[in-house]
């Protein structure tokens, strides 16, 4: 019987705070920073949504030393990622690599969930797997379909498919996480987000959006005066 609820769930608000842990199978959803054409592009991109990383900083994540001897790694990225600074950050976190599997994005009808792209239009997202020391699963599909919801949030078939395949005593942690499940200590500033309904992306976007008033043109250029 899967008992992996009977664990409580730990939420941590930074991955330097996991120092004290050891996992077996690390999930990692990075905020990859992707520059757009103009401003307007911004309200469609992940700076939209959360604080976006560069990848010197994703670099300096602690991965490989949150990972025990025997320790899988999934880590989603996008396609304009390159094979190289994939495999750069598999060998700065200790990792080898294993393969890459995709995640099908479907709509609610089961059909493919067209995303947005300047050249190509976003069908699926992969995810770079990697691995330490020998883990223990059983054989798992390269390529599943899964449900796409709001920006950033991963599928429940992927965890479904992860706690299917894995051994039950297998510490699991979900890094930049938006959702907390059982089982799976989670680690990001909005790691409870999707538990319940959230009304701030809306205004973030309208943010990025929004034209800079005369008086915080000038603040911004250090010039603290009134407008007459």
């Amino acid at each position: 019987m899967f008992s992996l609820s009977l664990r409580d769930t730990v939420v941590l608000k930074s991955p330097s705070e996991l120092s004290w842990f050891r996992y077996n199978i690390i999930g990692l959803d990075p905020a990859w920073e992707f520059e757009t054409y103009s401003d307007r592009g911004k309200a469609k991109s992940a700076e939209a949504e959360y604080d976006v990383m560069s990848f010197e900083e994703i670099e300096q994540l602690p991965i490989g030393e949150i990972a025990s001897d025997e320790c899988i790694l999934f880590m989603w990225v996008c396609e304009w990622v390159t094979p190289g600074q994939r495999q750069r950050l598999l060998d700065k976190w200790g990792f080898r690599y294993l393969s890459t599997i995709i995640w099908r994005k479907t709509t609610v009808n089961g059909k493919s969930r067209w995303g947005t792209g300047y050249r190509f239009r976003s069908l699926h997202e992969p995810i770079v797997v990697g691995a330490i020391g020998n883990p223990k699963h059983k054989a798992f599909p390269s390529e599943f379909a899964g449900l796409a919801r709001e920006h950033s949030r991963k599928p429940d078939e992927f965890y479904e498919m992860i706690d299917q395949n894995f051994p039950d005593h297998y510490r699991r942690v979900d890094i930049f996480s938006r959702q907390s499940r059982p089982g799976w200590d989670v680690v990001g500033n909005e790691a409870t987000k999707f538990d319940q309904p959230n009304l701030s992306d809306q205004s973030r976007k309208e943010q990025l959006l929004k034209k800079p008033t005369e008086i915080e043109l000038i603040e911004a250029a250090g010039q603290y005066r009134l407008l007459d």
